[in-house]
Formats: structure tokens, C-alpha cells, sequence
């Protein structure tokens, strides 16, 4: 498995509607405060249409970072591929869809950031298509998805730190219902976060991300978003008290 010697990675995943865009614009407003420099690489995509090259985030100390992404072929997958559409796209299409915006965004940005201590906050990553991708069709099962090129380079790559959201469906639903802006994506179906919760929660998606070095905490979105953001800040805290105690630990060894 490949090591980091640099950079930190941070996923937050879930169900559509959990809050994951909350707890990252939470930790860019955390990093802010510490006087940090910080490079929204979704804002960057949305004004400009293209992925940010290094040069223009040279100088930043942490990326804001999201899957699908919102140019490219992200773009295609937002507007188009899980759409619910009478269009009919295969379930294997949209798996390798999402897995080469994965692959693009990795190497494009993430990566590069990473080997320059860059810290990196993400909404979703191979976490979501482990999870959703074997729902949509028994054409694409787990075993497929994991070979998919962006998904295996994501699971070398895997973040220090998954954080989990888990949050009550009927209050999803509700939130969903109230966004100004109604994707009318295939993945906002009652039944299919449901099952989707499931995945994300069961002891074997966790074990497939603890075997490869990552830390993997849940945290509960329900209730106020100040209490959601105070324990994803909690998390965070820990992950850092764990992350300095471990390097502490190497040196003394040495």
C-alpha cells in the first residue's frame, strides 16, 4: 500500500442530504481561523469551468475540494448521468463515470497538494461509489467497482481521516425537500438512502478503510448544524491529538 509522507486527507461521506458541504465549509471557517490560507477548488471550478492547475493554488495551505467534481466529466454526472432522466444510462457507465472524474481530480489536484503538506478537505470520494454503485444494478457489484482505475487509485490513496455522517432519513428528506436547488438526482430516493445508510454504517465498510491505515469516525448530523459542526471539530481535535501522540511515539522508537 502506498505511504504519505506529507499532507494530510480528510473525506467527509454520507447520504445525499446528511451534511457533508456543511462540515467541510466548517472546517474551511476552522482553518481560516488558525490564520491558514485557503483554496476552494469547487468555488475555482464553478467561476472558471476547469480544474485549478498547481500554480494556482501555489502558496495556499488547504484545499476545499468535492465528487463529482463541477467541470469536466463531473460536470456530465451532475447534469446529466443521474439525472432522473428517460435517458438510459447503464449503471456500469455512470461506475466508470464517476471513477475517472475521481481518477482526474487525484491526480490533477489532490495528490500534488498531498506531497506538498497541503491539508485537503473532500466532500465524498471512492467511499460514495463503495457504497452506491453495487444499489443501481447487479452489473456493478462491489467487486467491480473496486477495480475501476480512480477507485483503486483512491483506496492506495486513502484519506488519514473518513468521517461518516449519519443522520435520521425522514429529517434528509425534509432537508432535501427545502434546497433552493432540486437536483432531482436518482440518489435522493427514500428507499435508496436507506440502504445507502446501511453500507456506509456496516462493520465491513469500516474495515475496508481501517485495513488500509485510515482513522474512520461517524458522526451524528442530527439535531442543529452548530451541533453537527462542534463534533465534526471535535473529531478533528482527536484525529490531531491521535496523529501528533503517533508521531511523538515514532520519534521516542528511534
Amino acid at each position: 500500500m502506498a505511504k504519505r509522507t506529507h499532507g494530510t486527507f480528510v473525506v467527509i461521506d454520507g447520504i445525499d442530504g446528511s451534511g457533508k458541504g456543511t462540515l467541510v465549509r466548517a472546517m474551511a471557517g476552522w482553518a481560516r481561523q488558525q490564520r491558514l490560507k485557503v483554496f476552494s477548488v469547487v468555488d475555482f471550478e464553478k467561476k472558471h469551468g476547469r480544474l485549478p492547475d498547481i500554480t494556482d493554488w501555489r502558496g495556499y495551505d488547504v484545499l476545499i475540494t468535492a465528487e463529482p467534481t463541477h467541470s469536466l466529466i463531473g460536470r456530465a454526472i451532475r447534469q446529466e448521468l443521474t439525472e432522473s432522466n428517460e435517458r438510459p444510462y447503464s449503471a456500469r457507465a455512470i461506475a466508470e463515470a464517476f471513477a475517472l472524474d475521481r481518477y482526474i481530480l487525484q491526480q490533477r489536484v489532490v495528490l500534488p497538494a498531498l506531497a506538498r503538506g497541503m491539508c485537503v478537505f473532500q466532500e465524498r470520494s471512492a467511499s460514495t461509489s463503495i457504497v452506491y454503485q453495487p444499489l443501481l444494478s447487479a452489473r456493478t457489484p462491489l467487486s467491480f467497482v473496486k477495480e475501476l482505475d480512480g477507485n483503486v487509485l483512491a483506496l492506495q490513496h486513502r484519506p488519514d481521516l473518513l468521517c461518516v455522517l449519519r443522520t435520521d432519513v425522514d429529517d434528509v428528506i425534509r432537508r432535501l425537500a427545502r434546497r433552493q436547488k432540486k437536483d432531482k438526482s436518482m440518489f435522493e430516493r427514500k428507499a435508496f438512502l436507506q440502504k445507502a445508510q446501511r453500507r456506509f454504517l456496516a462493520p465491513w465498510f469500516r474495515q475496508l478503510y481501517q485495513r488500509r491505515g485510515a482513522q474512520v469516525v461517524v458522526i451524528d448530523t442530527g439535531g442543529t448544524v452548530r451541533q453537527s459542526v462542534q463534533r465534526m471539530r471535535a473529531a478533528w481535535q482527536e484525529f490531531q491529538e491521535t496523529k501528533r501522540h503517533s508521531r511523538f511515539s515514532a520519534i521516542r522508537e528511534e
